[in-house]
Formats: structure tokens, C-alpha cells, sequence
């Protein structure tokens, strides 16, 4: 009986020793490949690589990304500067981001905030870009909001337990699709190799305005407040907020003036909160400066960085 008791125990003792090293292993491996996966990851937007302290802070969508240099408005200031954007990023989520880099950042001295003129259409921007962001939970950002979020959702609780999920999921999902689509062109026109368009411009245009027909103003209530709650928070830690309408390609008169009920709402919640409401039209009408119809092109990128470093 003594032989056997001792036998069971070995072998009790031989398996467990097995799933612990297993289950170091496995955690072990995917902690190795989150810290190895996470630099490709962050290379998309840089969030990480930008989340630094500086002086000027500019948040928006892609269209920010496509149309702000953050080292040409830093070189032309001579104020720090970085960029922290998220392509579809509603106002909601441009706060958040505010918020979060303000906790790791309090002396932010200005605010470059995207508020084009389809700012307050919920359709225009995903409530979901969000999710972009899980794979940044494990580097201390956004934690808060993530867990607000998705604290109930089983696909992050496995997130919780293995790093290297929060790089997949939505997140790689969002990335994959997104980098199919603009990244391969953008590179290539940093390169300065050509861009293939159609031989006429007004083709271009033409193709634009098939995505742009029908669009009318759009005042979603709860996306104004996120502003008038952006621009509170902004004021109260003494940030002052340039709210730039970024360009998007100017059709005509009797399509773009019915956004002007979109302008002025902005510019008045900007009054009221001691922030500039700023639109550069010079910029909106030579379809030559565009990559697409809310995208300029990276050479238009620069000169439009300058002109914005003039207002700071």
C-alpha cells in the first residue's frame, strides 16, 4: 500500500509539474510574441511611439493623419508637437484620447482638434474605432476606457489573460482592411512615385462625387455634446483648442453651403469655450492637392502643416 501511495504521489506530482511548465510556457510565449508583434502593430498609427510629452497635441480622424505633418507644424512653431489619431475616430473618441493623454501628460498647452463639417453625423464616423485600440491595453493606455467598453465581453477577457489576442481580434481586423486600402498608396506616394489617376481630372472628381451625392447636414445630438464636453475638459486644464475643419474637396456652392449651419455651430460652441474655429478654403478647390475627395496628398500635406503652423 505504502509502494502504491508513493507511485500515485510521483505521478500526481510528475503531472502537475507538467501543466505548470506548460502554462509557463504558453505565457511565456505570449508575452515573447506581444513585446515582438506589438512594434508592427503600433507602426500603423504610432499611438505609443506618439503618446510623448509636447506641447501641441493634434487629434482627429485619418483625415488628420493624411493632412497634418506633426514634424513640420513642430519644426515651424518650434513647439513640441505629436499626433495621436485614429482613423474613424468619432468626437467621442477624440476626447478620449485628450483625456488619456492628459493623465499621463498635464501641461498640454494646445489642442489641434478635427472637427470637419461631418463631425456631428454619427454615420460618417464608426462608434467602433475603439477598437483599434485593444492592442495598446497592455501597454497601459486606454485601460479605463477599454474596460468600460468591453469589460463584459468575453473576447476581451481572453484579451486579459493572453497579450498577444489583443493585437488580432477587431483590432487586426480594422488594420488588415485599412492597410489594403490606403497604406500601400500612401507609401508609395511618399516614395514619390506616381499615383495612377484617370487622365482627366474632372474623372476624378466625377468618381467623388458619387461617393460625396446626397450628403446633407447631420447635428447628432450626443456628438455634440462630446464636443461641448471635449471643450469643457479642455478649458478647465487651461488647453487652448484650435477646432480645424480639415479639407474635403469643394463640389460646388449649392453643395457646400448647407454645411455652413455645421460651421457655425462649431464656431459657436468654439466662442463660447475660448476656442479658434479655423477652415482653409484656399485649400478645398483644386482637386490636383487630393489623394481622394478627404484625403490631400502628401505634398499638399506639407504646405497645408504650414498654414496651420501659422495660427498656433
Amino acid at each position: 500500500m505504502a509502494l502504491r501511495s508513493f507511485t500515485s504521489s510521483s505521478k500526481l506530482i510528475k503531472y502537475v509539474s507538467i501543466l505548470l511548465l506548460s502554462l509557463v510556457t504558453i505565457f511565456g510565449l505570449d508575452h515573447i510574441l506581444f513585446e515582438n508583434l506589438f512594434p508592427q502593430y503600433d507602426k500603423m498609427y504610432e499611438v505609443k511611439k506618439n503618446f510623448v510629452p509636447a506641447e501641441v497635441l493634434v487629434i482627429g480622424s485619418s483625415h488628420a493623419l493624411w493632412d497634418i505633418d506633426p514634424t513640420v507644424l513642430q519644426t515651424k512653431t518650434g513647439k513640441p508637437t505629436t499626433m495621436v489619431s485614429i482613423p474613424g475616430a468619432n468626437l467621442e473618441l477624440r476626447r478620449q484620447i485628450l483625456e488619456e493623454y492628459v493623465r499621463k501628460y498635464p501641461t498640454l498647452k494646445y489642442l489641434v482638434l478635427e472637427t470637419d463639417k461631418y463631425a456631428f453625423d454619427e454615420l460618417r464616423y464608426s462608434k467602433d474605432a475603439y477598437l483599434q485600440l485593444l492592442g495598446y491595453y497592455h501597454k497601459n493606455l486606454f485601460q479605463t476606457m477599454l474596460k468600460e467598453k468591453r469589460g463584459n465581453n468575453f473576447d476581451f477577457k481572453v484579451m486579459l489573460v493572453f497579450k498577444t489576442h489583443s493585437l488580432n481580434s477587431y483590432s487586426h481586423f480594422i488594420l488588415s482592411k485599412l492597410y489594403d486600402k490606403y497604406l500601400p498608396k500612401f507609401v508609395k506616394v511618399l516614395a514619390k512615385e506616381p499615383v495612377p489617376k484617370p487622365a482627366n481630372g474632372d474623372e476624378r472628381v466625377a468618381e467623388w462625387r458619387k461617393e460625396y451625392n446626397g450628403n446633407v447636414p447631420q447635428m447628432d445630438s450626443g456628438l455634440v455634446s462630446e464636443l461641448h464636453n471635449t471643450l469643457t475638459f479642455a478649458k478647465e486644464k487651461g488647453i487652448q483648442v484650435i477646432l480645424l475643419e480639415t479639407p474635403t474637396y469643394y463640389f460646388s456652392e449649392s453643395e457646400n453651403a448647407p454645411f455652413d449651419v455645421i460651421r457655425s455651430k462649431i464656431k459657436t460652441m468654439g466662442n463660447e469655450a475660448g476656442a479658434k474655429f479655423i477652415r482653409f478654403p484656399e485649400f478645398e478647390k483644386t482637386s490636383e492637392l487630393f489623394f481622394d475627395a478627404s484625403h490631400l496628398l502628401p505634398s499638399s500635406r506639407q504646405s497645408f502643416t504650414e498654414r496651420l503652423a501659422k495660427e498656433i
